[in-house]
C-alpha cells in the first residue's frame, strides 16, 4: 500500500429481483413456443402446460405494459395504479388473487410523499395533478 486508508463496504448488486422475474417470464415463453415438435425433450403434464400458459397469457395480457412503461420514477405511482386496475379487471381469480398480493407488498411508491412525484409525470392528466395538489393543502 502507498499509506492510503479506503473504508469502503461491498453490497449486493440490487433490483435483480426484476431480472430475475422477467427471466422466468420469458423462460415460461419459450417452454410454450417450443413445446411442438419437442415433446420428447420437454416433459410436461397436462396440468405443467396448463399453469405455464395461464402464466404467460398473465404476463402478456397484465404485465408486459407494466413492466416497460416503468422507467421513470416519477410515473412509478401511475404505473401501479395502472397495474393494481389491469389485476382488479383480470378474469383468473387464482392470478388475479396472488398479482394483487404481490403489488401490494411492493408499493412502497404509492406513499403520500413520493406520490408526489406524479407531479412531474407526462402520464398523469392535469385535472388529476390539481386533484393532488389540492389534497396536499395543509389548512
Amino acid at each position: 500500500m502507498v499509506g492510503l486508508t479506503i473504508k469502503a463496504t461491498v453490497r449486493k448488486p440490487g433490483a435483480m429481483h426484476r431480472a430475475r422475474w422477467m427471466a422466468k417470464a420469458i423462460y415460461s415463453m419459450k417452454i410454450e413456443i417450443l413445446l411442438d415438435g419437442n415433446k420428447s425433450v420437454i416433459e410436461l403434464t397436462a396440468r405443467e402446460l396448463q399453469a405455464i400458459q395461464r402464466f404467460n397469457r398473465f404476463v402478456v395480457n397484465g404485465y408486459l405494459k407494466s413492466w416497460f412503461s416503468c422507467r421513470k420514477v416519477v410515473d412509478a405511482a401511475f404505473n401501479d395504479i395502472q397495474l393494481i386496475q389491469t389485476l382488479n379487471d383480470y378474469d383468473d381469480a387464482a392470478i388475479k388473487a396472488t398479482g394483487l398480493k404481490m403489488t401490494k407488498r411492493h408499493s412502497w411508491d404509492l406513499s403520500q410523499e413520493l406520490a408526489t412525484l406524479s407531479l412531474f409525470s407526462q402520464q398523469v392528466l392535469c385535472e388529476e395533478k390539481t386533484q393532488l395538489v389540492s389534497t396536499m393543502k395543509v389548512d
